[in-house]
């Protein structure tokens, strides 16, 4: 059994095929490929037209060189900065003893691998990890990043479960979650996640002022603002994580003005010794800002109940 994973039709442990090397079945006999050791639970199904799109769009991301696309380099490491330490803080607060876990941590939407930018702070014991993504040419990209993780990448449609039930101690997520069906996916993350296991997430809320603006009026001039223009509220986060013994244990909003400021910024193309006076006013307003709803983004950690 790899990881954990399961098959998304008939949900039976997934094993490599080790008479060929390069597919993965399952007890109940489905087949899948295995491309540069990335498990492909999509090659047997035909892909709808909206999945399609996306495929097209971040493949198209990956290949243009993601690092060549932010929007500015400086704001972009003080933005990761700050997500960083909030998780980390998150994490330290209800798993004080964190240093001695060996945790499974199973990544939604990974692209590039967010998990490792946000969470390599946290100093776990060992960590085994599984990012799904839609995009192959994503995941290829994470998959040749260096760590100490041990890793395994899964093409996969988060709106399924590819996880055994009480498999997973962290299930992250960043900027995803307005692509699915939330009750699904929570549903399916409650039940994968372990007793006392932790949701981690970082999703921008639909009422910032200023991403909306941005998202109406200059989308098409950045190769961040994908088509769905759908964003969430914490409170619909919460009312459906409370349908799964799922509990909120810490909550905080980040980047009302920095984050808009970062994309404006990158698109016109402003020079360092205008950006970076700019940022320090811009956050600066953002230490006034403290509800989760407007700030741009919000960090949620939900708790899974023990039965």
């Amino acid at each position: 059994m790899l990881f954990g994973i399961v098959c998304p039709i008939c949900s039976m442990p997934i094993g490599i095929d080790l008479n060929t090397g390069c597919s993965c079945k399952c007890t109940g006999g489905h087949e899948f490929h295995l491309v540069n050791g990335i498990i492909d639970l999509m090659s047997n199904t035909k892909d709808c037209g909206i999945l399609l799109e996306e495929q097209r769009y971040w493949n198209n991301v990956a290949e243009s060189g993601w690092v060549k696309l932010l929007p500015n380099a400086f704001m972009d490491r003080k933005i990761r900065e700050d997500r960083s330490a909030t998780f980390k803080q998150a994490i330290r607060n209800q798993w004080p003893d964190y240093r001695t876990k060996e945790v499974f941590i199973g990544e939604i939407g990974c692209g590039s691998g967010s998990a490792f930018t946000y969470l390599d702070q946290v100093e776990f014991l060992n960590v085994s990890y599984v990012g799904i993504d839609i995009s192959l040419k994503m995941l290829q990209l994470a998959s040749g990043k260096s760590r100490s993780w041990k890793t395994q990448f899964v093409r996969a449609s988060a709106e399924k479960s590819i996880f055994a039930e009480n498999s997973l101690d962290i299930v992250f997520s960043v900027s995803v979650l307005s692509y699915f069906q939330l009750n699904t996916v929570v549903k399916w993350i409650s039940e994968a996640l372990k007793p006392g296991g932790l949701f981690i997430l970082d999703e921008p809320s639909a009422r910032n002022l200023f991403a909306r603006i941005g998202r109406k009026y200059i989308k098409n001039r950045s190769p961040f603002f994908y088509t769905n223009n759908t964003r969430i509220l914490p409170d619909q986060v919460r009312e459906i994580a409370s349908r799964y013994k799922l509990k909120l244990v810490f909550e905080k909003g980040l980047h009302f003005l920095v984050s808009p400021l970062y994309y404006f910024l990158g698109i016109f193309n402003i020079p360092n010794r205008v950006s970076v006076p700019l940022y320090y006013i811009a956050r600066s307003i953002d230490y006034f800002v403290t509800s989760p709803s407007w700030n741009y983004s919000f960090i949620h950690v939900y708790q899974k109940e023990s039965n």
